[in-house]
């Protein structure tokens, strides 16, 4: 794309790359350009690039205005005799709300950004100060930006905000540890029926250590849940809470011919996921 003062191309500008990185409780998007100064003509002009709004898009064409993106340093931009080239950043601070209604947003599938570029112009004749603006597009695949999350820690927040626990877990909760970071995966890829199965299984794995070994751990917690649930002490109420997490969770387990469900929602993954995270989070402090 171009950068015009009076209909006169100055210099070229484009994009780079769009990364994700973490600060103190929040996140910073980062957009990377390349901007070349074309060499001077009959006199010198420069550019100043004030920053970028910037709007989202997901595969369906949804969009959402993200806010103002800032220059990380002074872009302060001249002609000389050749032309020259320089990288800048500009930058989009995103809290964990804003991050996650970015991913509501992207709906496990790829994500654009676009970028209007704004700034001034400035010649040394009489036509003064002029307004600049550029427009970029930025396309990022769902598996560069999964990474984006990965590499800024994002993955190992359900951004809602709730952690997700056995990132490192102990050996003895090895298993559930990688089966519960599989269901982020599955989430933040959009196959949400699969994310609901793998809960479900983190469920069984910790429910037989904490609650009975037995294969069928839930059935009589429901059932006690059903039958007497005054008499329930605060232990049993608390194993009932994840027996009836499980059940919800159970027909993602299954063949829609075994009475499996096919189909299930994002708001659905999410209500499992989170409830799961802070289900096996509890159980993890509550360890000796």
């Amino acid at each position: 794309m171009s950068l015009t003062i009076n209909g006169l191309i100055v210099g070229e500008i484009s994009n780079q790359s769009v990364s994700l990185r973490p600060v103190l409780g929040a996140y910073e998007l980062c957009f990377s350009l390349k901007i070349t100064m074309n060499p001077k003509r009959d006199h010198e002009r420069r550019v100043t690039i004030f920053g970028a709004r910037v709007r989202l898009s997901n595969d369906r064409g949804v969009s959402l205005d993200v806010g103002f993106a800032q220059p990380e340093q002074p872009i302060e931009l001249r002609q000389y005799d050749h032309a020259h080239p320089m990288s800048c950043f500009l930058v989009q601070s995103l809290h964990p709300g804003q991050l996650a209604e970015l991913e509501r947003v992207r709906d496990g599938g790829n994500i654009a950004f676009q970028l209007q570029v704004s700034g001034v112009g400035t010649e040394t004749d009489e036509y003064g100060a002029q307004s600049v603006y550029d427009m970029l597009h930025f396309r990022v695949p769902r598996s560069e930006w999964i990474e984006s999350l990965r590499t800024a820690g994002a993955k190992n927040i359900l951004l809602l905000e709730v952690p997700v626990p056995l990132v490192d877990p102990p050996e003895e909760l090895a298993a559930a540890g990688k089966d519960l970071q599989q269901a982020v995966v599955h989430y933040q890829h959009g196959d949400y029926r699969s994310c609901v199965g793998m809960c479900r299984t983190v469920l069984d794995e910790i429910g037989r250590k904490r609650f009975d070994s037995k294969k069928d751990w839930a059935s009589p917690l429901l059932m006690r849940l059903a039958n007497d649930r005054t008499g329930m002490v605060r232990g049993e109420r608390e194993a009932a809470v994840w027996a009836a997490v499980r059940h919800y969770a159970h027909p993602a387990h299954h063949a829609v011919s075994d009475g499996g469900e096919q189909f299930y929602s994002r708001a659905e993954a999410q209500l499992i996921l989170a409830t799961v995270a802070a289900l096996v989070g509890f159980a993890v402090s509550d360890i000796p």
